[in-house]
């Protein structure tokens, strides 16, 4: 259902599995399903409700010393705490998170980690620090072949470039990332990577070669 976009029905869904797996005193189960149900209450707009989720599925995988699940469970606080603008908790949240995913080797999600970070540090407008995280993000993607986070980091580094002024530097990340998402037949991404539009970044740096019916704004 979630897959569909039918928010609705699966709210319902992992409701009810969340009262299953409490019955069954299926403690893993009932923090996945918590987990779960935080990003469909944050695609719902309910962002205090999927804090709470979020928190309940953390208490969980932590009570069975699932460490993956815990990881993942503070990236999401991370990523809900740069959403609702509280950037120290946003901050807390992801370097909890990389020590979690570095104790248990998981560099997937060290990448994941560090590309939010470099967006943290962008919105603290520490720029040396957010290229600093974006570089080590990138090589990581590489490593593990990951055509799409290597996409989503060189158009992110394009952006840092432009607002620091060096747009041919802009024009030359930004066509990498585009020749990425077209290899991997992702043409939505090369409008909208991440969920931010970056229309306007290629607008502005002249480049509209390649990309496919570009929207206004």
């Amino acid at each position: 259902a979630l897959r569909k976009g039918d928010l609705e029905e699966a709210e319902k869904q992992y409701r009810a599995a969340l009262e299953h797996f409490h019955a069954m005193n299926v403690r893993l189960g009932e923090a996945n399903a918590h987990w779960a149900l935080g990003d469909v209450e944050l695609r719902q707009n309910k962002p205090d409700e999927a804090e709470k989720q979020y928190r309940e599925a953390l208490t969980d995988f932590q009570a069975i010393s699932d460490r993956l699940g815990e990881a993942n469970t503070m990236k999401s606080l991370g990523d809900l705490a740069l959403r609702k603008g509280d950037l120290e908790e946003a901050e807390k949240q992801y370097r909890a998170a990389l020590k979690g995913y570095t104790a248990i080797g998981n560099g997937l999600g060290e990448a994941n980690t560090h590309a939010a970070l470099g967006d943290l540090a962008r919105r603290q407008n520490k720029q040396d620090e957010a290229k600093e995280q974006y570089q080590i993000a990138l090589a990581g993607y590489q490593e593990f072949n990951n055509p799409l986070g290597q996409a989503n980091t060189l158009a992110d580094q394009g952006q840092l470039a432009l607002t620091g002024g060096e747009e041919e530097k802009a024009r030359g990340l930004l066509e990498q990332a585009v020749a990425i998402f077209t290899s991997i037949e992702d043409g939505f991404s090369v409008v909208v990577y991440t969920g931010r539009p970056v229309t306007t970044v290629f607008k502005t740096v002249g480049f509209s070669k390649g990309i496919p019916s570009l929207p206004d704004g």
